[in-house]
């Protein structure tokens, strides 16, 4: 999801500041090629998404993003070579991101709205419905401390070191609004 935000610094902050569709801990199962978006006419080199699906062990909100057990986040899968072919691999994700790495995402439903978007169901089951995460919305559990997906963790994240702990102090803020 592409917007401008405030940084929040601590998990209760984030919760309380953003309406998210789903909130959900999990383990990462997998990459899928995603969508190719043309922003705009006569856009030469699309810009590559990707899928990670991801098994989920608690949701804590949800609003329809979970789908048998899952949710599928896109992602951006970086920079094309002139050649149209994508500087990191899916193979690259898989191998930074192994399969059961622990995470919990903050989500929102994918809008994207572009000139042409192509394979628009890649990398979805049936009837599943794409999750676009808050840019503090993916944190991963290395096992001794928690790694942000899309935005370096800082202040009070820092001292968090288990996704438990993220998640019950989320579940303590939703208690409170």
């Amino acid at each position: 999801m592409h917007f401008d935000y405030d940084h929040k610094a601590t998990p209760e902050e984030l919760v309380k500041a953003r309406n998210h569709e789903a909130i959900t801990t999990g383990t990462v199962e997998g990459f899928e090629q995603g969508r190719d978006i043309y922003a705009i006419e006569g856009d030469p080199y699309p810009e590559k998404r990707i899928v990670m699906r991801v098994k989920v062990e608690d949701s804590i909100k949800d609003r329809g993003l979970v789908k048998d057990g899952y949710v599928y986040v896109d992602l951006d899968q970086g920079g094309v070579y002139h050649d149209g072919t994508p500087r990191t691999s899916l193979e690259d994700f898989r191998k930074a991101i192994p399969s059961g790495t622990r995470v919990i995402l903050f989500l929102f439903k994918e809008q994207r709205a572009a000139f042409r978007i192509d394979g628009e169901k890649n990398g979805l089951p049936e009837g599943a419905r794409l999750a676009a995460a808050d840019p503090q919305g993916i944190i991963f559990d290395t096992g001794n401390q928690l790694v942000g997906g899309q935005e370096d963790l800082d202040t009070q994240w820092k001292s968090i070191n288990r996704i438990d702990v993220v998640a019950e102090r989320v579940r303590n803020a939703l208690k409170g609004n």
